[in-house]
C-alpha cells in the first residue's frame, strides 16, 4: 500500500477484527442436498459492533500479518516457498527475455512449423513445460535452472519443426557462448536427444527407453506392437494437460497413445477413445463426452465416483467444425 501511494494512489488500511464474520460468510456454504456452493460475493463487510459496511466494487481486501510467531508450519514453509518461487521467477525471466524474440524470429523467417502459432501460445507452451519440470522439493541452482528452461525452450519452439528445421534451433543455442547445452554430442544426435535429469544433468534421453525383446511363446498382434525408442518415450506427457500429437500417416501414433493409456489403473483414472471422421460434427461430440461423465454441479461433469478421465480424440484432422 505504501508503494501504491509513492506512485501517486493514495491508499488507507483499516484493521478488522476476523470474528465479525461468521465462517460460512467467509469462505461460503455448501447445499448439502444439491452439491452446490455459494459464496459470499455481496460484497457486505459486517463489523464487530453489528455496523454493515457495502464494499464498491472496486474495493478488495488484503489481509497482512505482522509477523508469523503463531503461524502453522504450513503456512511458514509457504513463506518460505513464496522467496524460493520469487528467485525461480528472476531466473527464468531473464533467460526468457534474452532468447525468446530472436527464437521467435527464426521461427518466422527461416523455418515452417506444421502449424501457425502465435508467440503467446509458445510463450504458454513453456510455462506448462516448466510447470511440468519444476519439483518444490528441489532446491533449484541457477544453471540448474538455465538448463530447464533451454529445455523448455527448445520444445516448445521447436515441437512442430521438422528435422532440418530443429537444426536450425540447435545452431542457435551452439552460437550462444552464455548459455548450457549438452556439450560433444555425438554425430547424429542433437540437442533435441537430451533432456535435465533430476541432478540439473544433461542426459541423454536414450536412459529412458527400456530393453524391449519379442515374446517368443505369445501371439500378439503386430499392429500393436510397440518397440521403445527414443521417439515415443519423450512425447508422453505426465502433467495432466491436454496433448496434440502430430505426424504422417503410419508414424504410431495411435499405437503411442493407447499403449499409454493401458498403464491407467481403471478404477482411478478412465479412458476414453473418440474416432473422428467426415461425419463428425460438434454436437455429437459434446453429447458423446457427456455420456461418458455425471452431471455434478450447474455446469460441471465429471467421471463417476471422483475418477479421473482422459479422452483420446483420434484423426482430428478429419473434423470441420459447423
Amino acid at each position: 500500500m505504501g508503494a501504491l501511494t509513492i506512485l501517486g494512489t493514495h491508499t488507507r488500511d483499516y484493521r478488522m477484527n476476523p470474528k465479525s464474520i461468521t465462517a460460512s460468510q467467509m469462505f461460503g456454504i455448501l447445499d448439502v442436498s444439491t452439491n452446490d456452493w455459494t459464496d459470499d460475493d455481496n460484497k457486505l463487510l459486517t463489523l464487530a459492533n453489528g455496523d454493515r459496511i457495502s464494499m464498491a466494487s472496486n474495493v478488495k481486501l488484503i489481509f497482512e500479518v505482522h509477523n508469523i510467531d503463531n503461524a502453522s508450519p504450513a503456512t511458514v514453509s509457504r513463506s518460505w516457498m513464496n522467496k524460493q518461487i520469487k528467485t525461480i521467477r528472476i531466473y527464468i525471466f531473464e533467460i526468457l527475455e534474452k532468447h525468446f524474440d530472436e527464437l521467435f524470429k527464426l521461427l518466422i523467417t527461416k523455418c515452417l512449423p506444421k502449424m501457425k502459432v502465435n508467440a503467446c501460445n509458445y510463450i504458454k507452451q513453456i510455462i506448462d513445460l516448466l510447470d511440468g519440470l519444476l519439483n518444490k522439493e528441489i532446491e533449484y541452482t541457477k544453471i540448474f535452472l538455465e538448463r530447464l528452461t533451454i529445455f523448455a525452450l527448445m520444445w516448445s519452439m521447436g515441437s512442430l519443426l521438422e528435422l532440418n528445421d530443429r537444426a536450425k534451433l540447435e545452431q542457435y543455442f551452439i552460437g550462444q557462448s552464455d548459455i548450457n547445452i549438452p556439450k560433444n554430442i555425438p554425430q547424429g544426435d542433437s540437442i533435441f536427444d537430451y533432456l535435465v535429469n533430476d541432478n540439473g544433468q544433461w542426459e541423454h534421453w536414450s536412459t529412458r527407453v527400456e530393453s524391449w525383446e519379442y515374446p517368443k511363446d505369445e501371439k500378439i498382434d503386430f499392429a500393436s506392437i510397440l518397440v521403445p525408442n527414443i521417439g515415443n518415450v519423450r512425447i508422453l506427457s505426465k502433467q495432466e494437460k491436454a496433448v496434440l500429437l502430430i505426424g504422417e500417416p503410419g508414424t504410431a501414433k495411435t499405437v503411442i497413445i493407447t499403449s499409454y493409456l493401458k498403464h491407467y489403473d481403471s478404477e482411478q483414472h478412465l479412458t476414453r477413445i473418440i474416432n473422428f471422421s467426415s461425419i463428425t460434427t460438434s454436437s455429437l461430440i459434446q453429447k458423446t463426452i457427456e455420456n461418458f461423465v455425471d452431471k455434478r454441479v450447474a455446469n460441471i461433469f465429471s467421471p463417476l465416483y471422483g475418477r479421473k478421465m482422459t479422452i483420446f480424440i483420434d484423426d482430428i484432422n478429419t473434423f470441420t467444425p459447423t
